[in-house]
């Protein structure tokens, strides 16, 4: 049986764009559904908590495939561009690794 604690808020990139997470490339794989729709994402660690990250964009799962060889976490700052058309199928993400005294160990 779950308990609260097993409940883990998802990140929303239309309420905040910038999120700034610790992402792990080796960790599995969870399936979501909202509004009848299934979709990946992945657990990481935003602010010292546990939050879903919604991978089910391929332009975003692309980026993040960027750090497949990485062995372990990296701190990544992922930024949601609002689309010029504001089309959300037009959505990209900006993802960058933050180095230096952030890195994650």
């Amino acid at each position: 049986m779950a308990t609260f604690k097993d409940l883990i808020p998802t990140i929303d990139f239309k309420l905040e764009p910038a999120h700034t997470v610790e992402f792990n490339p080796n960790a599995e794989l969870r399936e979501l559904e909202s509004s009848g729709r299934k979709y990946p994402a992945v657990v990481v660690i935003e602010n010292g908590r546990r939050m879903m990250l919604p991978v089910g964009s391929n332009r975003l799962a692309n980026k993040l495939h960027e750090f497949d060889n990485v062995k372990t976490a990296v701190k990544l700052k992922i930024t949601r561009l609002t689309p010029e058309s504001g089309n959300s199928f037009d959505t990209d993400y900006n993802v960058e690794e933050i180095k230096g005294k952030d890195k994650v160990a």
